[in-house]
């Protein structure tokens, strides 16, 4: 397992904790937001929304007393209506095994029911487990299928005039601007290095690495900076690889970005290196604008 993979699992673990603590109802309370012994009611009475939000406050101990017990309780009464928030976030703990026993395909089971459901983080982490043969069957089509459906679920952007301009690279006509960032990760891993089932094209793994890396992932950015500006493939693109890697090293999510900057820079002159930083620049003002816009 690649240190790039394995930041893409941490990366689902953090969306557990962080990303389902939204209000339940927000007409019910309109001047403030829900307290967690309002939530807890709303629970009670069979809310699926607030029995997810109980969990992850039981367990992260957020207004409340941890309880990893309670969190599992309510997070399963959600589940058990079919709630795909809650769905995912078991799946996510018995794949981990961080806070249960680990467990491959009870996680298989959950993410294919929200999966199912539509829910895209779920969907990537059916592609993950599909890829791994964990809890299932290795079957890299259906690894495939299950990333490209997480990778595309808000359809692809048209440039035009108007807002989506601002937000794709120059050269593309059309971006993935609001799929699963981890599920374009690796896909472009998949087109990349190919196997049995997906042969290697790297023009496809370039657009999937680029429709992550122009919302921020700095995994996505290092490997277009690899492929672009060390090996010259697909294209022999050296100042977009010099400006990806500078879009590494600001994200801070790959060890040695700074080493890999270093290896492009020795290939450029003093005027393609003044071109690239120029390059850079945009790159970081487009990936602060998509940050903030979409």
């Amino acid at each position: 397992m690649t240190l790039m993979i394995e930041r893409c699992l941490l990366l689902l673990l953090v969306c557990l904790l962080c990303a389902c603590g939204g209000s339940v109802d927000p007409a019910a309370e309109p001047a403030k937001a829900l307290t967690f012994e309002q939530r807890l009611r709303l629970a009670e009475e069979g809310d699926a929304e607030a029995q997810n939000q109980v969990a992850v406050s039981f367990l992260e101990g957020m207004g409340v007393e941890r309880d990893l017990e309670r969190a599992i309780f309510w997070f399963q009464e959600s589940a058990d209506r079919d709630h795909s928030p809650a769905l995912y976030n078991l799946g996510i703990l018995y794949q981990e095994g961080k806070f249960v026993a680990q467990d491959h395909e009870r996680a298989f089971g959950y993410f294919l029911n929200a999966g199912r459901r539509g829910l895209p983080e779920a969907q990537m982490s059916l592609g993950w487990l599909y890829e791994g043969g964990l809890g299932t069957v290795k079957d890299l089509s259906e690894a495939v299928y299950w990333y490209q459906r997480a990778a595309t679920y808000g359809k692809a952007a048209d440039r035009s005039r108007s807002y989506y301009e601002k937000n794709l690279l120059g050269h593309r006509d059309q971006q993935y601007l609001y799929g699963n960032m981890d599920a374009q990760f690796l896909l472009g891993k998949l087109f990349e290095e190919g196997n049995e089932e997906v042969a290697p094209d790297l023009e496809m793994a370039v657009e999937w690495y680029e429709d992550a890396a122009v919302r921020g992932d700095g995994a996505s950015a290092s490997r277009l900076a690899i492929l672009l500006g060390l090996k010259g493939r697909p294209r022999t693109d050296r100042l977009m690889g010099y400006a990806w890697a500078k879009v590494a090293v600001e994200s801070r999510i790959m060890e040695n970005a700074e080493q890999l900057l270093a290896s492009i820079e020795k290939t450029l002159s003093t005027a393609e290196r003044a071109t690239a930083e120029v390059q850079s620049q945009k790159l970081l003002d487009l990936i602060d604008y998509n940050r903030a816009n979409l």
